[in-house]
């Protein structure tokens, strides 16, 4: 209660979520309404999403990347489908999902997106969203012909996505980059004494 009442108001507390981050300690995120509002709002803007879009909703819902997943089509009027845990599991049957219900959104890790199927065209899908992980580059130029393909990052601490970078027909020429910051945020390189670097570093 005491941390509550120097870090945050209770009013304005959307969630509270642990998790254990690099140090392999859990410890408890408070996550606040503007977090939320600012990271659905650039989503929204980012990705491009309307009423006519069909997203996936791929993360359990204890996992703060359902927040982006469920809200994008609350917030948009778009439809939202969930998903099965045996579903997941069976990368073919996914894919067969995803063009049953013609998804257009699909946001996931970097390591399911190796597990599936290659050379399978998914006529609807118009985006894949990367995160949760380090992305390979021959990833993003798999995804990113013919799909616009995004890599994100970004820890619990700041609500969700911190960085995002897009790619479309990447060809590998450049390294895979973690991207900008999100709207109305601001990120720091530092070294181990916390010292501002140059750019390019």
């Amino acid at each position: 209660k005491s941390n509550l009442s120097q870090q945050t108001s209770p009013e304005s507390l959307a969630y509270v979520i642990y998790t254990s981050g690099s140090t392999g300690r859990p410890k408890g995120v408070m996550i606040e309404h503007g977090n939320i509002s600012n990271l659905i709002n650039v989503q929204l803007n980012t990705f491009n999403i309307d009423a006519e879009q069909t997203i996936l909703q791929f993360s359990n819902i204890v996992f703060d990347a359902s927040i982006e997943q469920v809200f994008i089509a609350l917030c948009s009027g778009s439809k939202l489908i969930l998903i099965s845990e045996k579903k997941i599991l069976e990368p073919s049957g996914l894919l067969d999902l995803i063009d049953a219900e013609n998804v257009t959104h699909l946001h996931t890790t970097p390591s399911m997106l190796e597990s599936l199927p290659e050379d399978r065209l998914l006529k609807s899908l118009k985006r894949v969203v990367a995160g949760g992980e380090a992305c390979s580059k021959e990833l993003a130029i798999y995804w990113s012909n013919p799909y616009l393909f995004y890599n994100e990052y970004g820890p619990t601490e700041t609500t969700v996505t911190s960085t995002i970078a897009v790619y479309s027909n990447f060809n590998g020429s450049e390294q895979i980059s973690i991207g900008s910051p999100v709207a109305n945020t601001g990120i720091y390189i530092v070294d181990q004494e916390l010292n501002i670097l140059p750019i390019g570093v």
